[in-house]
């Protein structure tokens, strides 16, 4: 996977991969499925601000 970028209602992420594939995700219900699919394809940490930017809130937090 070279990009991820959420849609501006955070229902949608949009991924894109080296080979020109691009796959558009629904992040609801299975939001948590969806991250740690994710995160287990991801190349580097994001540092807080990116986090704070990209990243929905955790739920009771």
């Amino acid at each position: 996977m070279s990009s991820v970028a959420w849609s501006r209602d955070s229902t949608r992420l949009l991924t894109a991969s080296f080979d020109g594939t691009a796959r558009i995700w629904h992040a609801a219900p299975d939001y948590d499925q969806l991250e740690a699919h994710a995160r287990g394809r991801v190349f580097r940490t994001l540092d807080e601000d990116e986090r704070r930017r990209h990243l929905l809130p955790v739920a009771g937090a």
